[in-house]
């Protein structure tokens, strides 16, 4: 059996949140993008055979048909949910940047996870977050000084991992208030994808704005790496 990953494990993701590993007209990676509030756009490519291979492989291993949801976190590892078993599993690294190039009805445009518009122009930090919303939610608790996430080691037993526990109360508070720009006192949910960008809704519609909360770089303080 693959390995079991025992670290964020994303447990209700909206739609725009996970990639998808589709085999109808060949194996592609398959996203879907909210390019503004009336368009959704199908982003694909067929540029990650390993990637897909990855996923597959442990498809395969659980007795699942290939294909289907996975993610990848910040620390570039890719995990995929056991759909019986609501557990996912480590599929290994991935370090080649997904990137996906899409006609948006004037020009070929590419759109990823890196704070980049569709100009090319580097995007602010608070401003619109134009990249694909593919990430790892964490949250920001109320009253906006902590961080944490939670999962299920085993059965029926639901987990509370705090971010000052793993980096105390001043490191933690520095990060939560570059979030807390966006989310407010009042707490909620924010992404970190594995760019290592941070971006987030200001309400928890799928549909609502991102903002780009800015970049976590990988020498500051976070949670562990939970499978080194």
């Amino acid at each position: 059996m693959p390995i079991r990953f025992e670290g964020n494990c994303p447990s209700v993701v909206l739609k725009t949140g996970k990639y998808h590993v589709r085999l109808h007209g060949g194996p592609k990676v398959s996203i879907p993008h909210d390019a503004d509030e009336l368009e959704r756009w199908m982003l694909s490519s067929k540029e990650h055979p390993a990637l897909i291979e990855m996923v597959n492989a442990v498809r395969t291993e659980m007795n699942e048909d290939p294909g289907g949801a996975f993610y990848i976190n910040e620390y570039k590892q890719v995990l995929v949910p056991n759909r019986r078993e609501k557990v996912y599993y480590l599929a290994g690294i991935y370090t080649e940047p997904l990137r996906f190039l899409f006609d948006d009805g004037s020009r070929m445009v590419t759109i990823s996870g890196e704070p980049i518009d569709r100009d090319g122009n580097p995007v602010p930090q608070l401003g619109i977050w134009p990249g694909i919303r593919q990430g790892i939610p964490y949250v920001l608790a109320a009253g906006g000084r902590e961080i944490y996430y939670k999962y299920s080691p085993r059965p029926d037993v639901e987990r509370t991992v705090t971010l000052s526990k793993h980096i105390g109360d001043a490191a933690t508070e520095k990060i939560a208030a570059r979030v807390r720009q966006v989310k407010g006192f009042q707490g909620g949910r924010f992404y970190i994808n594995e760019w290592r960008e941070m971006f987030a809704p200001r309400g928890e519609d799928d549909r609502t704005a991102y903002y780009y909360v800015g970049h976590l770089d990988i020498d500051e303080p976070w949670f562990p790496n939970p499978n080194p």
